[in-house]
């Protein structure tokens, strides 16, 4: 999993990494980023490795895939239990979801 800052900020890594960026507040984004890996790492049985998380004000968006759809409900729950977000954009893929529409 990988977490982004917001556009005027660096990416940041889960490896423990602090925020160098010019975001509004440093020390805020970096607790909520603290709190949301710590979220999405708790979704036992899912692989959220292919999962991007980028802080936007107020929330985040979320990028990658996942193989199902009760997967995606799952991290998508558990970064909107995170407190401090309040929003979440879900741009995850399901490939396996996709095809079966066609």
């Amino acid at each position: 999993m990988v977490i982004e800052a917001s556009l005027d900020r660096p990416a940041v890594s889960l490896a423990g990494s602090t925020p160098s960026g010019r975001g509004a507040n440093p020390v805020v984004d970096a607790e909520l980023e603290s709190r949301i890996a710590a979220a999405l790492e708790a979704c036992v049985g899912i692989d959220t490795s292919k999962i991007i998380v980028t802080i936007v004000p107020g929330g985040v968006i979320l990028r990658g895939s996942l193989v199902s759809m009760d997967d995606r409900n799952s991290v998508v729950d558990a970064a909107l239990r995170v407190t401090g977000v309040t929003s979440v954009g879900d741009e995850i893929d399901v490939p396996h979801h996709r095809s079966a529409q066609r």
